[in-house]
């Protein structure tokens, strides 16, 4: 790829001319061809795919403690807000996302380490 000096686009071969050219469409940039070699080039990826092999190791899976960020947020120190059972768990995990426009507060969602209950609050 080559680009206008310039402006900074990108330049496009015209071939139409008695020699070919590159050409900017934004500010008529214009340089010739003079290069003997091909411009196109050619790359194989073949020796950067890797095999994946279907085995049993492949399967693994981790086992973390309750204490531990499993659930990708972290961990704070707020009231369980469990209604349905009496939870006195005082440690959730937490992760906020912005759900509407910039302008509006993010939306922050829990996970009760102890009991697993989720809430969020807007």
């Amino acid at each position: 790829m080559f680009f206008c000096p310039f402006c900074g686009t990108l330049l496009l071969i015209e071939p139409h001319h008695p020699t070919n050219r590159f050409a900017c469409s934004s500010c008529r940039y214009v340089a010739p061809i003079t290069s003997t070699q091909p411009l196109t080039a050619n790359h194989s990826f073949l020796k950067y795919n890797k095999v994946v092999e279907e085995s049993s190791d492949a399967a693994q899976t981790t086992v973390k403690k309750e204490e531990e960020e499993a659930d990708g947020g972290q961990v704070i120190t707020v009231q369980c807000q469990n209604d349905e059972k009496a939870c006195d768990g005082d440690r959730a995990h937490y992760v906020q996302i912005q759900m509407r426009s910039a302008d509006e507060p993010a939306t922050t969602f829990f996970k009760c380490l102890k009991c697993g209950f989720q809430w969020k609050q807007d």
